[in-house]
């Protein structure tokens, strides 16, 4: 059996190197980045828009719980994945929204 811990590490180890392809090499684990961070929920630091949790787990996590504990210096976003299933992201609507007006005004 998967330690939980193991496969929580192994999964944000993933999502970073993910990320790095988007936004560049200086994205990091706040587990070895920034204590402060990591203290504030936040899992992944550096040059990227948001405050990530990342999450591998069966059930749904407690996505009100989390926001209200993470840190808002950037939107929140959840990154979920559950064993055999494509990955979520989870992010407020508003959030969702400014997206959204963002590609739109790109388009034009």
């Amino acid at each position: 059996m998967i330690n939980a811990r193991n496969k929580g590490n192994s999964f944000e180890l993933a999502v970073i190197k993910e990320l790095k392809s988007v936004y560049g090499e200086n994205i990091h684990s706040t587990r070895s980045m920034n204590r402060a961070l990591d203290a504030e929920k936040v899992d992944i630091c550096g040059d990227v828009p948001f405050n990530i949790q990342c999450k591998a787990t069966e059930n749904l996590p407690q996505v009100h719980k989390i926001f209200d504990e993470i840190n808002r210096d950037k939107p929140p976003l959840i990154w979920w994945k559950k064993n055999h299933k494509p990955q979520i992201v989870i992010l407020e609507a508003e959030t969702f929204l400014e997206l959204i007006l963002a590609i739109v005004d790109k388009k034009e």
